[in-house]
This record gives C-alpha cells, sequence and structure tokens, in this order.
C-alpha cells in the first residue's frame, strides 16, 4: 500500500471517529465565537470586573486536568498514527472527542457554580462589557494559549511554588485518599453494571462508557480542597503534579520507592473490585496489606526508610519484575490492537482509494467527452465561418461589378461635353464667318451706292463730295465698331 493511500486512510479514519464522537453542547473555550452582539444575550446580569477576573482564575485551574488530559490524548494519537496525522487533523480528533468535551463541561460548570453565575454571564462579561479591558483579556487569552498547546499535544508547564505546608509526607498522604477515593468510585459504577445484569470487563464498550461518565475530577477538587491547595493562584492539581515530580528527583529512592508502591496498590485494588465488585472493605484491606511485606513499622506503609535489607531489596526486585511484565503484556495486547486499527485501516484506505481511482476514472471519461464536444463545436464554428467567409467574398466581387458601369458613365458624358463643346465652337466661327461675310457684302453695296450717288451729284465741287466720302467713311466705321462691340458682348 502506497504512503499516501495510508496517510488518506489514517485522514479519513480520524475523521470518521471524531464525526462518530460528536460534538454537542461544548464549554466555552473550546470553540471561538465571532459576535459579541448583545442581543444574543437577552437580558442578563451584569458581572462586575472583580468578578470577572475571579472566575477567570478559577476557570485556569479547573481546566488545568483538562489540558493535560487533552495533552495526553494528542501524544498517543501522534505515537499511534507515527507522526503520519497533522497538527490540525490531531486538534480536530482531540477538541472532539467526547470524554474531552465533558471534562470541559464539567470544569466550567464548577467555576460558574463557585461564584455563583451563569455561563451566559460569565460570556457576556468577556465579549461585552469587559471586550477592551487589558486584565481580563490577558486572562483569557493566557486560557486560550494553553488550549492549543494542550490539542497540540505539548508538554504543559508544570512549575510552580511549592506551599510549606505540602511536605513529602503530606503529598503521599493525599496521592494515597485520591486512589482510594476513585477506586470507590469506581467500584460502585461496577456494582451497578454487575447489579443490571451487565459484564464488568474493561474491553466492554459498556464499561468504558460508564466509566468515563464518572465525575473523578470533582472527588480529586474536594481532597485538594481539604488539603487548602486550591487557595493559591495555580491549580491545585498543577501543584501537587509538581510537588510529585520535585520529591522524585530529591529522593529517587525513598519517595519513588513509596510511590511505586501505592501505584501496585492502586492497581490490585483496581483487578479486586472488578472481580468482587460488592465487597466494600476490600480497598482499605488492599492499601494497608500492600505495606507488610515491606517488613517493619517505619512510615506509613511500614517501610524502613533509609535503612533498607536484603530483603527489602529482594523484594523491590519482585514487584519490579511484576510490574514490569504486566507492562510488557499490556505493551503487547496494545500493540496487537494497533496492528489490527491499523490492518483495518488500511483495508478502508484501500477501500477508499479504490473508490477515488473509479471517481477519478469517471471523471476523466466525463473530462474526454466534454473535450470531444468542444472540438466538435469548433469545427461546426469553423464552417459557419468559412461560409459566412465566401458569402462576403461574393457579395464584394458583386459590388465591384455594379461600382465599373457606374465609373463609365462619367467619362462618357465628360467625352459628350467636351464634342458639344467642340460643335458649339465650329457653330460660332461659322456665325462669325456669315456675320464678317455680310458685313463684307453690306461693305460693297455701300460702296457702290455711294458710287451711283457720286455720278448723280456731278454738280458737286470736288470738295464736297470728298467731305460726303468721307462722312460717309465714317459712319461706316463707326457701325464696325459697334458691331465689334456687340459680338464680343455676345461672346
Amino acid at each position: 500500500m502506497s504512503k499516501n493511500n495510508k496517510d488518506n486512510s489514517l485522514k479519513y479514519s480520524l475523521i470518521g471517529a471524531s464525526l462518530l464522537a460528536g460534538v454537542g453542547a461544548v464549554g466555552y473555550f473550546l470553540y471561538n465565537r465571532s459576535s459579541s452582539s448583545t442581543q444574543k444575550y437577552g437580558n442578563v446580569k451584569n458581572l462586575s470586573k472583580a468578578t470577572t477576573v475571579k472566575v477567570l482564575k478559577q476557570l485556569k485551574k479547573e481546566l488545568f486536568t483538562s489540558f493535560s488530559t487533552m495533552s495526553m490524548m494528542a501524544q498517543q494519537i501522534k505515537a499511534q498514527t507515527r507522526g503520519r496525522a497533522s497538527e490540525a487533523e490531531v486538534k480536530e480528533f482531540v477538541v472532539m472527542h467526547p470524554q474531552i468535551n465533558e471534562e470541559f463541561k464539567a470544569s466550567e460548570a464548577r467555576a460558574y457554580k463557585k461564584h455563583n453565575i451563569t455561563q451566559k454571564e460569565f460570556e457576556h462579561a468577556v465579549e461585552v462589557l469587559f471586550k477592551n479591558d487589558e486584565e481580563v483579556q490577558k486572562h483569557r487569552q493566557e486560557i486560550k494559549a494553553n488550549f492549543d498547546k494542550a490539542a497540540s499535544g505539548s508538554q504543559l508547564d508544570i512549575k510552580t511554588e511549592i506551599p510549606q505546608s505540602l511536605t513529602s509526607q503530606n503529598t503521599l498522604q493525599i496521592i494515597e485518599e485520591i486512589m482510594k477515593a476513585s477506586c470507590k468510585k469506581i467500584q460502585d459504577v461496577f456494582q451497578q453494571l454487575s447489579e443490571d445484569g451487565g459484564q464488568v470487563n474493561m474491553n466492554d464498550p459498556q464499561t468504558l462508557k460508564a466509566l468515563n461518565s464518572m465525575k473523578i475530577d470533582d472527588i480529586k477538587a474536594g481532597i485538594l480542597e481539604k488539603y487548602g491547595l486550591e487557595n493559591y493562584d495555580d491549580p491545585g492539581t498543577k501543584i501537587l503534579q509538581y510537588a510529585t515530580t520535585k520529591y522524585q528527583q530529591e529522593n529517587p529512592d525513598g519517595f519513588s520507592e513509596k510511590m511505586m508502591q501505592l501505584e501496585m496498590k492502586h492497581r490490585r485494588s483496581m483487578e479486586l473490585i472488578q472481580q468482587n465488585p460488592a465487597d466494600k472493605d476490600i480497598i482499605e484491606k488492599t492499601f494497608n496489606e500492600a505495606a507488610k511485606p515491606m517488613g517493619g513499622a517505619g512510615g506509613m506503609f511500614g517501610m524502613k526508610i533509609g535503612n533498607r535489607t536484603k530483603k527489602d531489596e529482594n523484594i523491590e526486585k519482585i514487584v519490579r519484575n511484576e510490574e514490569k511484565t504486566e507492562e510488557e503484556g499490556e505493551q503487547k495486547k496494545t500493540e496487537e490492537g494497533e496492528q489490527q486499527a491499523e490492518k483495518k485501516t488500511e483495508e478502508e484506505g484501500e477501500k477508499l482509494a479504490e473508490g477515488e481511482q473509479k471517481e477519478e476514472g469517471e471523471q476523466k471519461k466525463e473530462e474526454e467527452e466534454k473535450k470531444e464536444e468542444v472540438v466538435e463545436e469548433q469545427q461546426q464554428q469553423n464552417e459557419q465561418d468559412k461560409q459566412v467567409e465566401e458569402s462576403v467574398e461574393i457579395i464584394k466581387k458583386s459590388e465591384e461589378e455594379q461600382q465599373q458601369p457606374e465609373q463609365q458613365q462619367p467619362e462618357q458624358q465628360e467625352t459628350e461635353q467636351e464634342a458639344q463643346q467642340e460643335q458649339g465652337q465650329e457653330q460660332e466661327q461659322q456665325a462669325e464667318q456669315q456675320e464678317q461675310q455680310q458685313e463684307q457684302e453690306q461693305q460693297a453695296e455701300q460702296q457702290v451706292e455711294q458710287t451711283q450717288e457720286a455720278e448723280k451729284l456731278p454738280e458737286l465741287s470736288e470738295a464736297q463730295q470728298l467731305q460726303k466720302q468721307a462722312e460717309q467713311t465714317q459712319e461706316q466705321n463707326e457701325e464696325q465698331q459697334i458691331n465689334q462691340e456687340q459680338k464680343q458682348e455676345e461672346q
């Protein structure tokens, strides 16, 4: 199976699990709000800034355990998936897990109850009344930062100040009380399951569901408050956890040995109450009897602190070997379960991959069909364009043929006009020649008349005749001049 298919299988597995888990009605800090309108709160009581800050500090305490659970769960998912799950996928799975939802709701409910307010009143104060207040928003952002760190599987900072009253002895005593109280609470659940006809089995879904519904944190908080660890700014759980780590480092032989004994008592008690949930004294007996094999009466577990005997060392080895054997058995079961789960996940992933390949094939086929349709449409369009071009050529050619006669017609008209002008000029010349001829004829006639008159007047003196001829000649010249002017005007 390819790496991509494995990653897809893992992704689908995580998403499927988170969907099965369901979101439900989660607490305020499990999701981001995008609106701060006052209308959605209705008529709620306005909290003071002091109360709001106290609630925020209380929430930081209450949510510390929930953040620790989130961090451990995220680390387990990363280990089981071997780093194939992305940060976003791990965070989504953890946030949507029912156990985380229940713990967050319970933690927030305790904080609101302690200050006698409602969740809506708190939201109204944080988002509306003190939306821009530096102190309020600082506490809010600190909680949000711890939330993001826990959801990604990062270790929470447990370093804090240890009260003087919390000695190593008191630390062990508090841890023992918490173990015994939690065992008794679990015993009640087992007894109820047994009375209802159910099977008390840690692998049974009904048993696991009943255990997840328990409110162990309430029991733990009550014990921490009893010893005054809830009177500090940091949560009591954080103080107890840091004190345990510190005393183990400072006294690995003494304190660590006692812690190991407590863990063995707790584990043995869990086995016995599962076998016989009706025996109410079995837990106390187990915690008391577990100290007897250590010998002596030193300390609260009957152990000799500082003067360890050979017998003590042998018993310690036996206990450690038993613990190691149990751990190896549990680890083997866990590995087998992981292998089966991984195999199942791979099979589901292969099925999903086959479905995806089939879907991709169908999608590819659809794309090819679409491409063929596009090519066919393009060919049709090209043919239409070609027909249009041919039509345009035909129309263009027809227009050119029509334009040729129109161009020839003006040339003919010009030729005809020139011919007419030439003809008109010839006619004018002929008319002028005719007029000149007529004038010559008139002059000839006048000369004849003058000659005849001269012949008729012999009695006139030569001087008179010359004068008369001169006058006639002058009249002729004037008539010719007048005729010429008229011709010029006509032209």
